[in-house]
């Protein structure tokens, strides 16, 4: 499970953000082929291979009950052999637990546009936008959504920026892909990233809101 901070642009959040749920079912769909399934069988154990070989390296002397129990795992994986058989390889993938077509292809009605699983305004982030508007000792005042033009972008940049936003015709953008306990892959350089959301907040009008949502995937 993993937390990230994004915006909203637009006061119809929950319009917005509905396409990505992770909870809603689609339509089922292909989502592996026989022959598609069976590389992805053979990428993991090739993958399991190559950790059980780091582990093995790590622990040499293994100390801790858990150290033993990760070096006899890896064992396991060794004694097995990195390779398997076109035919292993479908049983294998099989007992995923995906509906299958006459074709054999595995379905799903996983929503492939996934990017969070439930969501609050503010969330752990709170009022994250900090405003031009100042309180009776010259601090600004921060808030968890506001107008472009009331917030104060000097401020902002480049330690706020979002991990995400949402555009107001509903496309998501993001930093990188967010996987389990706050991991990313393919993530974009920091420059590339700033400048993408700078180009996109320049394009919009001064009075369209923006929210600063807690997403939770």
């Amino acid at each position: 499970m993993s937390h990230f901070v994004g915006f909203v642009f637009g006061s119809n959040v929950d319009e917005l953000l509905e396409p990505y749920d992770e909870n809603m079912v689609v339509d089922a769909y292909v989502r592996y082929t026989k022959d598609e399934a069976v590389d992805e069988v053979k990428r993991r154990h090739a993958d399991n291979y190559e950790y059980a070989l780091k582990v093995l390296d790590k622990y040499q002397d293994p100390k801790s009950d858990w150290e033993k129990e990760q070096v006899e795992r890896a064992n396991k994986i060794i004694e097995g052999g990195i390779g398997i058989s076109y035919e292993d390889a479908w049983e294998e993938a099989k007992k995923w637990g995906y509906d299958m077509d006459d074709d054999e292809n595995l379905l799903s009605t996983y929503n492939p546009e996934s990017k969070w699983d439930w969501y609050s305004e503010g969330g752990r982030w709170g009022a994250w936008l900090i405003l031009k508007e100042k309180d009776e000792n010259g601090v600004p005042l921060t808030a968890i959504f506001a107008t472009k033009s009331e917030v104060d972008w000097d401020r902002m940049f480049p330690n706020r920026v979002p991990f995400c936003f949402v555009t107001e015709d509903g496309e998501w953008h993001e930093s990188a892909s967010m996987g389990w306990w706050g991991m990313t892959s393919d993530d974009k350089e920091e420059d590339v990233w700033n400048k993408e959301f700078k180009e996109y907040l320049d394009s919009v009008g001064d009075d369209v809101e923006i929210s600063v949502i807690d997403f939770h995937i």
